[in-house]
């Protein structure tokens, strides 16, 4: 199986759209799986945010947008498919909460609506640079532990 630092360094520009497409498919079941949480047992909703993104990558690819991460970018933009969908059905009066703290917490949680919005997403040398940050700050004890106990588990 094809790692994704693999997968992106294999998909460049020159790769078709159809091509960029088909291997990103890969993605599609881990996104509506990750979707679907937060609407219940709506499986549909999860599937048509992920659908919806997988358009707007379509789209993007097609007016040239160069997309570094399509794991990420794919991920963002199904956050902000999901955060509208759920707006839309707190709206519709269609989302039934158990009190008033659990849709306070959904509607604070949800973040704008924007796919195109990529200067937001977290990218692998952002999640690299908070493991860091996090990791300078243990003490040498703990720092040898995390280390060892990464190398033990990596593959």
């Amino acid at each position: 199986m094809i790692n994704d630092k693999l997968l992106s360094e294999k998909i460049d520009s020159s790769m078709s759209t159809k091509k960029i497409m088909d291997c990103c498919e890969k993605y599609r079941n881990q996104l509506i799986q990750y979707c679907s949480q937060y609407f219940d047992c709506e499986y549909e909703y999860a599937e048509d945010c992920v659908q919806d993104a997988y358009l707007a990558l379509f789209e993007s690819l097609k007016n040239g947008v160069e997309i570094k991460n399509y794991k990420s970018w794919l991920y963002t933009v199904v956050l902000n498919y999901k955060n509208k969908a759920i707006k839309d059905k707190i709206k519709r009066n269609e989302y039934e909460f158990d009190s008033n703290e659990k849709k306070d917490k959904i509607i604070n949680n949800s973040l704008l609506y924007n796919p195109d919005y990529i200067d937001n997403m977290i990218t692998d040398k952002t999640i690299e640079e908070r493991a860091l940050h996090i990791i300078s700050q243990l003490n040498d004890e703990e720092r040898k532990l995390y280390i060892s106990y990464y190398w033990k588990h990596k593959n």
